[in-house]
């Protein structure tokens, strides 16, 4: 069982916290929409959907993005179409989860336990059994994905494993046979922020899969992670919150802003770094062509079978043929259709590049 105590605030700390949660509730303005009200009030602590980005698993945030949020400095993130629909779709899933599984979904406040003020958890929902809905029976999510992606692993079939598993596999009589646990880094942390407020140990997570993939994941509350989780939390808050600490900005911070027309000099520990990175990018290409010369004796063995297997016929490693995209042929639009090729034609989002002097 996890003592919270150790994950307190110091008393200087704490101080330094209440004042700023109440610094932000004298600031609400009258006629907040609840939308607007609950965006304001994500700045007085870190939320679930946080932790990944300050645990370093968020593709679309930084440390550094959430920094600027959290103290005021920049509006917050307003959501998009995926976000907008994956909020109209929750009670849609919420609805077939209790279909299929006979359990029942209820709402659930905001949790947050006094030892960690800086921790809050809003739930989707709570799973109860209708015999008895006084007992939580498991933490429900649910979310919604435009495709499954796969990864650079495969199973011991030799298909690749995909960034989403199949989900967990129920009898006829909707026991549980086969858990199912793979779902994206970030969701996990999240939701083992809400186990760690409520206790509750299991969580059910639905994804409807584009569209019309329908599937429930089951994630068991990891000790040593939630730990991690609060450990990284409390450090990041008092820091970079409390004591107004800028995070290091990284590339995906910078590497969409426009640059002044100026430079800055280099300071003796940048110098290093800049020496450190070269050295790292001549092992990494020779590494690079180490394993490319692996790989080449590995595709040569396969040949032409479509994997390799030991004498058990498990798949160590599989090399199958993957059907090519479909793409338009932008030169030959052009020449047959010039005025349509202009009126498509669009620009990407400029990037900074990093290049390094020979010297």
């Amino acid at each position: 069982m996890i003592d919270f105590n150790q994950f307190a605030l110091s008393s200087e700390d704490l101080q330094l916290h209440q004042q700023r949660v109440a610094r932000i509730e004298n600031s609400i303005k009258p006629g907040m929409t609840p939308y607007k009200l609950w965006q304001y009030r994500r700045m007085e602590s870190i939320g679930g959907s946080d932790i990944g980005t300050i645990m370093g698993v968020n593709k679309y945030s930084t440390p550094h993005q959430l920094w600027l949020e959290k103290t005021g400095r920049v509006e917050p993130w307003q959501g998009n179409d995926a976000t907008h629909w994956g909020q109209m779709l929750e009670p849609v899933i919420a609805s077939e989860y209790e279909k299929i599984s006979g359990m029942k979904l209820l709402h659930c406040d905001g949790l947050q336990i006094p030892q960690i003020p800086y921790l809050i958890g809003s739930p989707d929902r709570i799973v109860v059994n209708p015999a008895d809905e006084t007992k939580a029976v498991a933490i429900w999510e649910g979310k919604t994905t435009r495709n499954n992606v796969a990864t650079d692993e495969i199973d011991e079939d030799g298909r690749a494993v995909m960034l989403w598993g199949k989900g967990d596999v129920y009898d006829e009589a909707q026991n549980l046979v086969q858990a199912d646990n793979r779902v994206p880094d970030s969701y996990i942390l999240q939701v083992h922020a809400y186990m760690l407020l409520t206790g509750i140990p299991t969580t059910k997570l639905s994804c409807l899969l584009s569209t019309s993939d329908f599937r429930t994941y089951t994630i068991d509350f990891n000790e040593a992670l939630g730990l991690e989780i609060l450990k990284q939390t409390r450090e990041w808050w008092i820091r970079h919150i409390l004591h107004d600490e800028e995070p290091q900005q990284t590339e995906r911070d910078l590497k969409h802003t426009q640059q002044e027309p100026s430079k800055i000099v280099a300071s003796d520990e940048i110098k290093l770094k800049i020496q450190q990175y070269k050295d790292l990018k001549a092992k990494q290409d020779a590494l690079e062509k180490e394993i490319q010369e692996v790989r080449d004796q590995i595709v040569g063995f396969v040949g032409t079978n479509e994997a390799i297997v030991d004498k058990d016929m498990k798949v160590l490693c599989s090399y199958k043929y993957q059907h090519g995209r479909s793409y338009i042929n932008k030169d030959k639009l052009m020449l047959i259709a010039p005025d349509a090729y202009q009126q498509c034609l669009a620009e990407y989002q400029g990037t900074r590049v990093l290049r390094l002097s020979r010297k």
